[in-house]
């Protein structure tokens, strides 16, 4: 539970300064990894035999994460950046596989329909750029709402 409410707090925060800087600061990358690495410690102190294997696990999953978004950000230009890349990668670090791909999913669907409303009310247009950070936040609230942790 520790886990998922420090990812909370570190997506709002990155939520809000991506909103209106489009920048995620690397501090709140590092203090994800920097949780993952003090529950792997206080594993290992409790004696759970299963503690590094998880960690290796949950590690080459982050970079098969990492790897894949940027393969994702190389084909679509300007279509995800690095911020959110790492904040991703992280954050699969962090709490593992399904919360992550539901986060995804959740959040490409909502920035999906977000970015239609939009463009319909001509509020904006297909060739501007849209903060991931909050819709990143609001996935992780829905895959957490929808028990998938």
């Amino acid at each position: 539970m520790g886990r998922l409410m420090v990812a909370y707090a570190v997506l709002s925060i990155a939520a809000l300064i991506d909103a209106q800087t489009q920048i995620i600061p690397n501090a709140l990358v590092l203090i994800l990894i920097g949780t993952r690495l003090i529950y792997f410690v206080a594993d290992v102190i409790k004696g759970d035999e299963d503690s590094f294997s998880n960690l290796l696990w949950t590690l080459a999953f982050s970079v098969v994460v990492f790897i894949l978004l940027c393969l994702l950000a190389a084909i679509s230009k300007n279509g995800i950046g690095m911020g959110d890349i790492k904040l991703i990668s992280a954050l699969s670090l962090l709490c593992g596989l399904r919360v992550t791909i539901f986060t995804l999913i959740c959040a490409l669907a909502v920035c999906v329909v977000i970015s239609v409303i939009m463009i319909a009310q001509k509020k904006k247009t297909i060739k501007e750029e849209v903060a991931f950070g909050p819709y990143i936040m609001v996935g992780y609230i829905l895959s957490i709402m929808m028990g998938v942790f």
